[in-house]
């Protein structure tokens, strides 16, 4: 008998390779259509759209030196709206859980107080992106209140109007994975929210970012960029985990996987914090501070 031809031989697995593209592009369409184009919580799935749209779309232009300043006001504007539409939406979620938060937890939902937390820290990287997008707030007497809160008090005053979950709940679960990665993000919270925040406010406030921060240091963007992941992107990926797109290690590599970008953006700010070393060391004893009582956190801020 004749001897095969490599060709021949090669066609059934080029047939099947065709096959399984097929497949995976209709999964892909039916997941898409499944997540974002379904009838039910239609206008939180079609903001959702825009929103990862639109952080991606940032991150490209960033990334290939495009700079559209307005972007950095948008986004935050649909993350703080996207949350305040999931928690009017997802009432039926569960109650907080006194010993694990759905979050952190592999197998868990989210409860509805953790997302209705989330309103809170939208709003602290909207207030953010709008304190160093618009000069006016730091100039403005009228805005010296707004200010004040926002630099300042943002975790003494609107904070209590808020859900306040606590990261003891899953740093005592029985599950190892649980533990160790709620350690993880509980480390990373601390240093985000003193130099992400309060530092880098505290540098706007005192106008040592100059006059437009954000079309000046590419740091800002990066770090706009970043807590957008943080607090709106990460929260779709806790929809794949629960749809079970994604397994719970995944869903956890996607978002603590973004704290090296902070630290890598941390290291650029050491220049910053060295040549204002005085402010550096205020928000360093501050952030020892934020593990002492309430009242001792008020009287340093």
């Amino acid at each position: 008998p004749r001897t095969p031809t490599i060709g021949a031989r090669a066609q059934p697995g080029a047939m099947n390779q065709a096959w399984g593209g097929a497949a995976a592009l209709l999964a892909f369409v039916r997941a898409f259509c499944h997540l974002f184009l379904a009838a039910r919580f239609r206008a939180h799935r079609l903001l959702g759209l825009a929103y990862l749209v639109l952080f991606f779309l940032a991150t490209a232009d960033e990334l290939a030196g495009r700079l559209v300043p307005a972007v950095y006001v948008v986004l935050p504007v649909c993350g703080c709206l996207q949350a305040v539409i999931a928690s009017r939406t997802f009432t039926f979620l569960p109650p907080p859980n006194q010993k694990s938060q759905g979050f952190f937890h592999p197998t868990r939902a989210m409860s509805h107080d953790f997302v209705t937390e989330n309103i809170y820290f939208s709003g602290l990287l909207l207030f953010q992106s709008c304190y160093l997008s618009f000069p006016s707030m730091r100039t403005n007497s009228l805005c010296l209140p707004l200010e004040l809160i926002g630099v300042f008090f943002p975790y003494h005053t609107v904070r209590g109007l808020f859900p306040q979950t606590s990261f003891s709940h899953s740093t005592n679960d029985p599950d190892r994975f649980t533990r160790f990665y709620t350690r993880f993000v509980k480390f990373f919270y601390v240093i985000a929210k003193h130099f992400s925040g309060y530092f880098v406010n505290y540098l706007n406030f005192l106008g040592l970012l100059g006059g437009d921060p954000v079309q000046d240091w590419r740091l800002v963007r990066m770090l706009f960029l970043l807590g957008g992941w943080g607090t709106t992107v990460s929260m779709f990926t806790q929809t794949l985990k629960f749809r079970k797109y994604i397994g719970p290690v995944t869903a956890a590599v996607l978002y603590a996987g973004s704290f090296p970008f902070f630290y890598l953006c941390y290291a650029s700010l050491l220049v910053v914090a060295y040549e204002h070393a005085w402010l550096t060391a205020l928000t360093l004893c501050g952030m020892a501070v934020n593990f002492g009582p309430r009242k001792a956190q008020i009287g340093w801020q």
